[in-house]
């Protein structure tokens, strides 16, 4: 509903009420009613159809109040400003409260669960972070073991005497790979040529012959 049928809907209220509560010295059962069902009205108003035009429109029940007082009589009067005042306008004000209240509560629990979630969101990129660098350092770890591995057969092979193109046949891997990995074991060894490197296969043990 819009701001202007909020406004509207409240005045109807207001204005059933001031009419009800006109000649009220013998007041029929279905009217006793009415004033409680006003009051329903007016809280539900209050809480789910706020106006920012509400304090406004329920001053007018006062007035008409004191406008009968006027023009009928100062009880006639007195009745209707009391019946706003009990029928309308108290109800809409604690209705508009809890509306007020209510509305702070929700607010505060999107504002926790967005919290929540936040929260959530960087524990969980926290967590496929550390997983992404246990498989980096698994992987690199791994990497280094099977190159390790490589050369030491390698080195073996150089050991027995085998040529880089004869190593390539027995470890299935092309020559250029050989090449290269007979250049890392010079460096690691430090040593000039695959003589000396041969060398120190045998005194490590590592050839057959």
């Amino acid at each position: 509903m819009s701001t202007l049928g909020n406004a509207v809907a409240l005045a109807v209220i207001v204005a059933v009420c001031a009419v009800n509560a006109l000649g009220t010295v013998q007041l029929p059962a279905w009217r006793q009613g009415l004033f409680l069902l006003l009051l329903v009205a007016a809280y539900l108003h209050g809480r789910r159809l706020p106006s920012v035009h509400g304090p406004w429109i329920l001053a007018a029940g006062p007035v008409a109040g004191l406008g009968a007082m006027a023009a009928l009589e100062f009880s006639e009067g007195m009745t209707v400003l009391l019946c706003t005042l009990v029928f309308a306008a108290l109800p809409w004000t604690v209705g508009r409260f809890r509306g007020q209240q209510a509305a702070l509560v929700d607010a505060q629990r999107q504002r926790v669960e967005a919290l929540e979630r936040e929260r959530a969101s960087v524990e969980e990129e926290a967590r496929l972070r550390e997983r992404a660098r246990i498989a980096s350092d698994m992987h690199d770890s791994l990497g280094h073991d099977l190159a390790l591995i490589a050369l030491r057969e390698v080195l073996a092979l150089v050991g027995e005497g085998l040529t880089n193109q004869e190593i390539a046949g027995r470890l299935h891997v092309s020559e250029g790979t050989v090449k290269a990995h007979v250049s890392a074991i010079l460096v690691e060894l430090e040593v000039g040529n695959r003589v000396r490197a041969a060398i120190l296969a045998h005194e490590a043990g590592l050839t057959h012959g």
